[in-house]
């Protein structure tokens, strides 16, 4: 039997979202939902060039990893646990000694300069640009994944990434630490064997969960929007495991890198260290993408016809979220998120997004931020609701972008029709949005 290939093509752009599963089997639901997720992923990581991002985030990493690692040096060492981190670089850098020693040789020199002051100067400088060139990445990355164009703002941005700058080595010791601590219960204790084994494996899944909360993390928490805990965990676990097997890939497959010293010599580790730090933000993008197909599976399909929705549409839209906004103001309640109006309404985030910020444009709503406590973007009218008429709003929307005017400016026919079409909203001029 022959396969159209229009046919398939068709199947997974259009009929896959058309297919009601509530009268399906609890195992095909669960399959047809499973494909919609990868069709999703695959899709938006072809369009969203997500190859890109990951090369530009691997770029950002190798310029932050000597500044960061200090960090991580510096702290461990502070809590007695610096001898544990340079057996952890030398460990995973066992097939290639030289390079380890080289990389904790540039950590020590970037520490004495620390402790000489010129890291108060320059030095201060390599590391705030690196980090915060590395951490904007990201952000910028995963923006682009959920469509998200709007980034922190410069307070948000200072405040959170130190946060991240500060906290992710501490995280980072801990578990090194925890791992020593449970590995020397099972040495100490092999003689009671249920002991031991529990103990090795709580050290054998530790990394597992350690980096699946860290990943369920980041996809909470770098992206610009609200996103639940419940469509970010799964990712979360699925790209922490597929981290830790490339992790394990990685340092065993370092045996190859001896063929190469003869041409790279002490580097000889180098570019296969870049391939893993590219795969491994392959992995980490992949899973936002992942976060991003949980949470908008049922509205994907009707996202993606955002550029080819009709003026009525398009109108209709507008008004409808400019008269929860304005409903949502009179009543004294807390303001609209665009996770609230998304579930109010039920348009998908990208339409209900976009549509947020042509209100701003027109100047009808705005866009209160919490920058103290990270929380999500609020929206409250930008004029007295007792002011704000479906004529108004109209009349906005006809006057977004440039004016455009033919050169003959006594066109009689040219303005005639404009006044006609302004006559068209007089009748909307009494009828206020709070009121619909």
């Amino acid at each position: 039997m022959m396969f159209n290939f229009h046919q398939i093509e068709s199947f997974f752009t259009r009929q896959i979202w058309l297919i009601h599963d509530q009268n399906l089997s609890p195992l095909k639901r669960f399959a047809l939902n499973l494909l919609r997720r990868i069709v999703i992923t695959v899709e938006c990581f072809l369009s969203k060039h997500i190859n890109s991002h990951a090369s530009a985030l691997t770029y950002s990493t190798m310029l932050a990893t000597v500044p960061i690692l200090a960090i991580i040096f510096a702290i461990g060492r502070g809590l007695g646990y610096g001898s544990i981190i340079e057996l952890k670089i030398k460990e995973n850098l066992s097939a290639n000694q030289e390079f380890a020693d080289i990389i904790l040789n540039f950590i020590n020199t970037y520490l004495d300069y620390t402790k000489s002051g010129i890291f108060i100067g320059f030095g201060l400088l390599l590391l705030l640009y690196t980090v915060i060139q590395l951490t904007s990445n990201i952000e910028t990355a995963l923006n682009t994944i959920w469509g998200v164009k709007n980034q922190r703002s410069i307070y948000r941005k200072i405040t959170d990434y130190v946060s991240v700058l500060l906290l992710l080595p501490i995280l980072i010791i801990i578990s090194s630490g925890l791992s020593l601590f449970f590995a020397t219960i099972a040495n100490d204790y092999v003689d009671y064997m249920v002991l031991s084994s529990t103990v090795k494996l709580i050290i054998t899944l530790s990394p597992y969960v350690l980096s699946g909360l860290m990943f369920t993390a980041l996809y909470m928490y770098m992206p610009n929007t609200d996103i639940r805990f419940k469509h970010a965990v799964l990712p979360g676990f699925v790209a922490g495991a597929a981290f830790q097997l490339l992790q394990y890939l990685y340092i065993h497959s370092q045996i190859w890198v001896a063929s190469y010293n003869a041409i790279y010599g002490s580097f000889a580790a180098l570019p296969l260290f870049m391939l893993w730090v590219n795969l491994s933000w392959m992995v980490c993008l992949l899973g936002a993408q992942l976060s991003y197909a949980n949470q908008n599976m049922r509205t994907y399909f009707f996202s993606k016809g955002l550029n080819k929705i009709s003026r009525s549409s398009y109108d209709t839209i507008v008004l409808l979220l400019m008269s929860k906004i304005c409903k949502r103001f009179e009543k004294g309640m807390s303001p609209y998120t665009i996770n609230g109006l998304t579930t109010e309404t039920g348009l998908p985030i990208g339409i209900v997004y976009r549509v947020i910020q042509e209100l701003e444009k027109m100047q009808l709503i705005v866009i209160v931020e919490d920058s103290s406590q990270s929380k999500p973007d609020r929206f409250i009218p930008a004029e007295d609701i007792n002011h704000i008429t479906v004529g108004m709003v109209l009349n906005r929307i006809d006057n977004i972008g440039i004016d455009f005017a033919p050169v003959n400016q006594d066109n009689t026919e040219w303005k005639c029709i404009q006044n006609i079409r302004k006559s068209l909203t007089k009748n909307e001029d009494s009828v206020l949005l709070k009121d619909i």
